[in-house]
């Protein structure tokens, strides 16, 4: 089996994909702590945790797909 012949298709190695997941899960627990500090009408906590999302976003805005 060879690499895909669709011209939309991406393809990467598992190291970038196993990163790639790392990142995502660390984002969504970091969003689901934010919500429960929201939730809790914990202000203070809530800033810190929203801190908290920014960094587990990390670089993860530098991950686009160019031609």
């Amino acid at each position: 089996m060879g690499l895909p012949h669709d011209p939309e298709a991406v393809v990467i190695n598992r190291v970038q994909m196993e990163y790639l997941q790392d990142r995502l899960y660390i984002l969504r627990c970091a969003i689901e702590d934010l919500s429960l500090a929201m939730a809790d009408g914990d202000h203070a906590g809530t800033l810190i945790v929203a801190t908290e999302v920014v960094h587990a976003a990390g670089d993860l805005d530098t991950l686009w797909v160019t031609p």
